[in-house]
C-alpha cells in the first residue's frame, strides 16, 4: 500500500485529489495538512511514501517545506503541484530534491501512475510542464550532449520522452543493469543530479542545437 500525504491550502482540491487516488486500491491518503508546517507535522506522526505538495501556500510555502523534507534522512518522495504551466517556482524545485512536478489539471490516470512511479523513486516528468520551462532553466549549452556516446544518446532521448528504466530496457534490447549503468554515467558527463534535469537539458539542447 502506498502511503500518500496531500498538502493544499484548498480543501476542495484535496478532496478531488483524495478521491481520485483512492480510486487506486493500492494507494491510501493517510494524511492531509493546508500548509507546509502542518505538511512537516504530519510527517513526524506518519510514516509517508509519497507527498504532493503544493507550490503556491500561506504560512509556510511549498518550497520552503520541500527544502526541510529533503533535508531529512530518509525522506519520502515529493511531487510538486502547480496551477500555471510557467510556474519558476518548479525550476527552484528541481534543485531542491523534488521528484517531479504535475499541472493540478493533469488527468486522474496520469495522476495516479504517477504517484506508483514515485514510490519506486522514478521521477515524474510532465512534458507539458518541461516544455514551458525550458527558458527558464539554466543548462548546459547546445553542445553538452556532444560528450555523449551514441548509446548514451538513445537513452537520454528516451529519459526525454518519459521512459522508465524498464521500458528504456525492452525498447534498446538492454539489461536493467546496463540501462542504470549508462545513466550513471549520462549524469556525470551532463554534471546534472536527476532525470528530470536530464530530459530538461536533453529538449533544450536539441531546441537549440
Amino acid at each position: 500500500m502506498i502511503s500518500v500525504l496531500i498538502v493544499d491550502d484548498e480543501p476542495l482540491m484535496r478532496a478531488g485529489i483524495t478521491l481520485i487516488v483512492e480510486s487506486d486500491p493500492t494507494i491510501k491518503v493517510t494524511a492531509e495538512a493546508e500548509n507546509g508546517r502542518e505538511a512537516l507535522e504530519q510527517l513526524t506522526i506518519h510514516n509517508i511514501d509519497v507527498v504532493l505538495l503544493d507550490i503556491r501556500m500561506p504560512v509556510m510555502d511549498g518550497l520552503e517545506t520541500l527544502k526541510t523534507i529533503s533535508e531529512e534522512v530518509s525522506p519520502p518522495a515529493v511531487i510538486m503541484l502547480t496551477a500555471t504551466e510557467t510556474d519558476e517556482s518548479i525550476v527552484t524545485s528541481l534543485s531542491l530534491g523534488a521528484l517531479g512536478f504535475l499541472l493540478k489539471t493533469t488527468p486522474p490516470a496520469a495522476l495516479i501512475s504517477s504517484i506508483h512511479s514515485a514510490a519506486t523513486s522514478q521521477p515524474v516528468l510532465s512534458q507539458e510542464v518541461i516544455s514551458n520551462l525550458l527558458e527558464l532553466h539554466h543548462v548546459p549549452q547546445p553542445t553538452a550532449l556532444d560528450s555523449l556516446s551514441p548509446r548514451e544518446h538513445d537513452i537520454t532521448r528516451l529519459i526525454a520522452r518519459g521512459l522508465t528504466n524498464e521500458e528504456i530496457c525492452h525498447q534498446l534490447f538492454l539489461s536493467l543493469s546496463t540501462v542504470k549503468t549508462h545513466i550513471g554515467r549520462i549524469m556525470n558527463k551532463l554534471k546534472v543530479s536527476n532525470r528530470v534535469q536530464i530530459a530538461v537539458t536533453y529538449v533544450n539542447s536539441t531546441r537549440r542545437g
